[in-house]
């Protein structure tokens, strides 16, 4: 994939290696504070170490494919990013994180379609309150939690 310029200030390009630090800590805090700490009755070591391995299960996945949005002045400087599955029947939407000061200016919906082949396919394995307001744009999308552990 090559880097797409959003706006003249926002890079969306391919992931790199060092950006797997911030991807993991980002999905297990926001989705930790997004969802399973209100919802679920499980310890966040617990939550930590499973979700952990899901997320590097989903790196090593064929198919995956992690975007990132940076700033076009300093590419390493990171926005957001997004990793999703390419699958043969669908589009499987692991999960998608943009920093809360760039929120609302469609730099989730820039990262999907740079993935996407087509949304009609759509399938997404995480969500959260916020995602859930997102999601009402895709109605035809499904969630299904499960597709991560086969």
């Amino acid at each position: 994939m090559e880097a797409l310029e959003l706006g003249g200030e926002i890079l969306i390009r391919p992931y790199e290696p060092e950006d797997q630090a911030l991807i993991f800590s980002s999905w297990l805090q926001s989705y930790w504070d997004g969802l399973v700490r209100y919802l679920l009755p499980v310890a966040k070591t617990t939550y930590y170490g499973e979700q952990h391995r899901l997320i590097d299960r989903a790196f090593h996945r064929p198919g995956t494919v992690t975007v990132i949005a940076a700033s076009s002045a300093e590419p390493h400087v990171i926005i957001g990013w997004l990793m999703a599955e390419r699958t043969p029947k669908a589009e499987i939407l692991h999960y998608v994180y943009v920093k809360e000061p760039f929120r609302r200016l469609g730099i989730a919906r820039t990262m999907l379609s740079a993935v996407g082949k087509g949304l009609a396919t759509l399938q997404y394995t995480h969500t959260t309150k916020r995602w859930q307001q997102i999601m009402q744009r895709y109605p035809d999308a499904v969630f299904n939690p499960w597709l991560l552990g086969k």
